[in-house]
């Protein structure tokens, strides 16, 4: 940050760990099924 502030520089900032994505109701209904029965 100190770094960035004497650059003149915006901080990069990381990634929030979410992703969209569409899948066919078929793969979200088995990752649903294979959620529940993990715990």
């Amino acid at each position: 940050m100190r770094e960035c502030e004497k650059r003149g520089a915006a901080p990069i900032k990381p990634p929030s760990g979410n992703m969209m994505r569409r899948v066919p109701p078929e793969v979200h209904g088995a990752a649903l099924l294979a959620t529940q029965a993990s715990g």
